[in-house]
């Protein structure tokens, strides 16, 4: 949940019909779908349709546990989304592989993927499942590396069918639609690992943290904008589940 000051900005709705709760507020007037998208509006409008009941958690941590897990891969996975995370599958066709998701105004995203297990340890399935990222980013060995690697304990997992889970940061310094320019974009990545079912499931965030002043990319960011943490992913990281095996073809 984000602290947003009221007034000015949240009001009630002047009519309240059958189906909306009572701590509703009115979804500002859009001239234009860039400000009908944006995080208030959309926000609004997220906050107006959930079940009567959540709205009125009285804390953080009670309005988490009220809060329905996003249904991934029809239904075969779930997990906790960070706030706002538009669905890129409503826009554009995505690999039967992926889920993506993109921040409303920045260039922040979260890619969930079903990849080929790698064979061998741990430490190898780390180097290639990065590696590979970085390929397919066009990123020359030099501008990526791995600057930490984090192994995530087993009770704090949702699934039994996981053989192990790892959070691993990097950086890369990628340049978009072929530019010359290149960003500077930390990697954070969430390596699952099922060698019952011969297949890792790799969750990535990639988070700009400098964007050249030449690239596509930049561009101005509202002040009242919220961009996604560490902790946004780790939560999505660690509320991932499983629940049909059938995903995997068994």
């Amino acid at each position: 949940m984000v602290a947003i000051e009221k007034e000015g900005r949240l009001t009630p709705p002047v009519r309240k019909g059958r189906n909306i709760h009572p701590k509703a507020y009115q979804v500002p007037h859009s001239r234009i779908d860039a400000h009908k998208t944006s995080y208030l509006p959309q926000t609004i409008r997220d906050w107006n349709a959930l079940p009567p009941d959540i709205p009125q958690a009285e804390t953080l941590g009670a309005f988490k546990a009220l809060m329905p897990e996003k249904e991934l891969f029809g239904g075969a996975f779930s997990a906790f989304l960070p706030d706002g995370a538009k669905d890129v599958s409503d826009f554009r066709q995505i690999p039967d592989n992926q889920e993506v998701f993109t921040h409303a105004e920045t260039d922040q995203s979260v890619i969930i993927e079903i990849m080929e297990h790698v064979e061998g340890g741990d430490d190898v399935a780390i180097k290639t499942h990065f590696e590979d990222l970085a390929q397919g980013n066009d990123v020359s060995p030099q501008d990526s590396e791995i600057t930490h690697t984090e192994q995530i304990s087993d009770d704090k997992l949702s699934s039994e069918h996981f053989d192990s889970a790892w959070y691993i940061l990097g950086q890369q310094n990628v340049a978009k639609f072929n530019e010359v320019a290149k960003n500077t974009i930390s990697i954070h990545m969430g390596l699952i690992r099922l060698s019952e079912f011969e297949s890792d499931i790799l969750i990535t965030f990639n988070d700009p943290v400098n964007i050249d002043p030449s690239s596509s990319s930049h561009h101005a960011v509202p002040t009242h904008c919220i961009r996604w943490s560490v902790e946004d992913f780790k939560q999505l990281l660690m509320s991932f589940k499983l629940h049909d095996t059938g995903i995997f073809g068994v």
